[in-house]
């Protein structure tokens, strides 16, 4: 089993604005971005202030903040022959993310490097699809599945603050200096009273999805690997043959030399070249004739790969 981590098949406004045009501008944001808030009973303002607090955070890439796995320099730094990423990655957006998947990528010359998964308000596909993007040009991948399924629906209530302006008082002066005869005068003053805030509870209800993606590179055939997927045999293979060497084939890549050895998912692979070996080591052939034995269904099979 290699240590990275497509080997391994189990494995993202906030200022108050007073005008209904900028009010618009920021509905016209939030559709962008992909959000779907439903808020009840709310004036513009209100759902100002609902929608600043729904993005307020998301300035971050999710693929970005929620990744986990290796980048393209990471893996090509000890894995041969990978050709270098797409100029633009590959995104699709997938109707199954199944343990079975890197798998079937892999047979098909797509190496699993990470993913991301988290949890939020829903995004639009074409929002996604560019963000996933994004973060694929970021960490090297060129081919990108991600998909998002429908987790829960619930009520909420944000407390808005609601600030009434201070009011100003003018008041006008008149009189005489000096009693009946005097000096007139008259003159102007100013009150001003504090702000008032109230807080006013506004409902709101939030649909909540489950995203995940998998991030890919492209791979090719190496001259002297098998280029399999494997994991550790199953224990009754072990109490039988009384072993703890071999190793479980999952997948094949297509060109490969385990994959024109007719070398198939399911087959156990105890020996190359009257060498045990084992899932978690590397493996690799020499030239001219190799010799593996192999177990298919509990039957003794000898596969021949001549380089």
């Amino acid at each position: 089993m290699s240590r990275f981590k497509f080997f391994d098949q189990q494995e993202v406004l906030r200022r108050r604005n007073k005008k209904k045009n900028i009010f618009l501008r920021l509905n016209r944001v939030v559709e962008r971005k992909g959000f779907e808030p439903i808020v009840k009973g709310l004036s513009p303002i209100v759902f100002l202030f609902g929608a600043v607090l729904l993005l307020s955070g998301c300035g971050q890439n999710t693929f970005t903040q929620f990744y986990k796995g290796e980048t393209f320099q990471d893996v090509a730094a000890f894995y041969d022959n990978i050709p270098s990423p797409l100029e633009e990655p590959i995104v699709q957006l997938s109707s199954n993310l199944s343990p079975a998947t890197p798998l079937k990528m892999f047979e098909d010359g797509w190496g699993w490097i990470g993913e991301s998964s988290w949890e939020g308000p829903m995004v639009s596909s074409e929002v996604g699809e560019n963000l996933a993007r994004q973060h694929a040009k970021k960490i090297g991948a060129s081919y990108v599945l991600w998909r998002y399924d429908y987790r829960s629906t619930h009520d909420s209530v944000i407390s808005m603050p609601i600030v009434q302006p201070g009011q100003t008082y003018t008041t006008q002066h008149y009189g005489t200096v000096g009693g009946i005869g005097g000096v007139p005068y008259s003159g102007t003053s100013f009150t001003t009273t504090s702000p008032q805030v109230s807080y006013k509870d506004i409902p709101i209800t939030i649909h909540r999805y489950a995203y995940r993606a998998l991030f890919f590179i492209k791979i090719t055939p190496r001259p002297f690997k098998l280029d399999i997927q494997t994991e550790e045999p199953p224990i009754e293979f072990k109490q039988k043959f009384d072993t703890n060497a071999g190793m479980k084939v999952l997948a094949a890549l297509k060109g490969g030399n385990a994959y024109k050895a007719n070398i198939l998912p399911g087959d156990i692979i105890l020996k190359i070249n009257e060498n045990n070996v084992y899932h978690d080591k590397p493996t690799n052939l020499k030239k001219g004739r190799n010799i593996i034995k192999l177990y298919r269904s509990d039957k003794e099979m000898i596969k021949e790969i001549i380089l």
